[in-house]
């Protein structure tokens, strides 16, 4: 049997370790233990204060440069901005210069514009020509008058406006448009113009009145210049500038129109090409030529045409063929009938 001692007694009041005295501690330990927390709260309290520095916003200055006085650049190569052709800046270098125009000549010239501003076109026109007759030698003035007769010119022949070479024709029954055009040696086009009537309609009622353009009409192309000339009765009535063969190859001589295509289909080592393919190089109208006179009769094929390089213009790059801006060429078209005189010289 265990000893006595080793059991506790059930009325004993004393705890069973009531034996070992509990250590009582130096001052100085309670001294470095407040010592040793205080740093430690200090450490914590620099270590949470940092990051909350760093992780705070910092304001920024404003580096935004002072306002620096706009200066006008040239657009990048992406813009949008399209670069002028090659034809557009030709023509601009080429552009004459209204200062080079004597005085007298100038004022002359000031005058006749404002005319056709106020509206009185044949009285500029006949002012125009005066000047143009009287012009001796190429120049920036004979330029300028001839690109006013020129404008002024279409937009006589567009409207109904009187002049000399209008006569009014009364419809009449049986009557069409295509018979009255060539009756008065003129186009379809350009009695519907003038009388402000449907392009898209050829539908005629007897006893209206139509007024009718009466031109007569004869092309010269000059190769050396590269302008297409259209006359009225031996006046200029309007220039245009245009491409011509390279090499050489766009022949002289006298040629008439033989035949006109709208949206013409292009024949080229036996395949038909039609208008609209990438590969058709006609552009929007084509007039044929054909030798007359003492012209090679064997000089067949050529023609005057549009085209969609606006940058063939001025240069000599086709087959062969006079070549025009598309809406050149659709004016040319909508004015001369077929069996129009065209003279190609050097």
């Amino acid at each position: 049997m265990a000893p006595k001692d080793d059991f506790i007694h059930v009325n004993q009041k004393t705890p069973p370790f009531s034996g070992f005295k509990a250590e009582r501690k130096s001052p100085f330990f309670w001294i470095i233990l407040a010592t040793v927390g205080a740093v430690t709260i200090a450490v914590l309290f620099l270590i949470v204060r940092t990051g909350s520095q760093n992780s705070a916003p910092v304001e920024k200055k404003d580096e935004t440069p002072p306002p620096v006085e706009e200066k006008k650049t040239p657009p990048p190569a992406d813009s949008k901005v399209k670069p002028p052709s090659r034809e557009e800046r030709r023509i601009a270098d080429k552009k004459p210069p209204e200062a080079q125009i004597p005085g007298d000549l100038a004022s002359r010239i000031q005058a006749a514009e404002n005319m056709i501003s106020s509206g009185n076109l044949v009285e500029a026109r006949k002012m125009l020509y005066e000047m143009h007759g009287a012009a001796t030698s190429p120049g920036p003035a004979l330029a300028k008058i001839e690109e006013m007769i020129g404008k002024v010119n279409i937009e006589i022949f567009k409207s109904d406006i009187p002049c000399p070479e209008k006569k009014l024709y009364t419809i009449e029954k049986g009557d069409a448009l295509v018979k009255i055009a060539d009756r008065f040696k003129t186009t379809v086009e350009a009695v519907q113009t003038a009388n402000r009537m449907d392009p898209g309609s050829h539908t005629i009622f007897p006893g209206k009145t139509l007024c009718i353009y009466q031109g007569e009409w004869s092309i010269k192309v000059s190769k050396s210049r590269m302008e297409l000339r259209l006359f009225d009765g031996g006046r200029l009535f309007k220039s245009y500038k245009v491409g011509i063969g390279r090499q050489g190859r766009t022949p002289s001589g006298e040629f008439e129109i033989s035949m006109k295509q709208k949206d013409p289909v292009w024949y080229t080592d036996g395949k038909a090409i039609p208008f609209g393919d990438k590969q058709n190089i006609l552009g929007t109208r084509w007039l044929a030529l054909a030798p007359v006179g003492s012209t090679d009769k064997s000089l067949k094929g050529y023609g005057i045409h549009g085209t969609w390089d606006a940058d063939s213009i001025g240069q000599a790059t086709s087959n062969g063929c006079v070549r025009m801006q598309n809406k050149d060429v659709e004016e040319i078209f909508s004015i001369v009938p077929q069996k129009t005189t065209v003279i190609i010289e050097d």
